[in-house]
């Protein structure tokens, strides 16, 4: 085998493999449950007004995130999923403010820092990360 002829194999090895990790890159983010990483922001004051601030701010996203859902229902792969998932959020207590139930929900909450989880689509998904105070989605696996 000549120089050409191993430049030509690694070339063609090399492209094969870009491509097979830029598909693997998108399968990860196929619809799933969701863990959102949100920044309340700065805890110093321990007082009532930022725990009601920062409980009104979470609030407030999730009936985003659970806008964003039912208005792009049509972007989910499996919407029995997502119906399954709708069934569980109704036995939930939190409601958004129109009394219909959340579609995600706290998991977790420490000092400037909380979890929201919910089951989302691609789209969805790289909706709700542009949203203030979301630090990152991560699927749930």
């Amino acid at each position: 085998m000549d120089k050409v002829q191993a430049f030509e194999i690694k070339s063609s090895l090399k492209n094969k493999i870009l491509k097979k990790n830029k598909e693997n890159s998108s399968k990860t983010r196929n619809e799933n449950y969701f863990m959102i990483f949100v920044s309340n922001g700065s805890c110093k004051s321990g007082s009532n007004n930022k725990r009601e601030e920062v409980e009104q701010q979470i609030n407030s996203l999730i009936n985003e995130i659970t806008t964003l859902i039912k208005d792009n229902r049509n972007t989910y792969e499996n919407p029995s999923k997502l119906k399954e998932f709708e069934k569980r959020s109704s036995l939930r207590k939190r409601e958004n403010q129109n009394n219909e139930p959340a579609l995600a929900y706290v998991i977790s909450s420490l000092n400037d820092r909380t979890i929201i989880y919910s089951y989302l689509s691609k789209y969805v998904v790289d909706m709700v990360e542009k949203l203030p105070n979301v630090m990152a989605c991560t699927e749930d696996r």
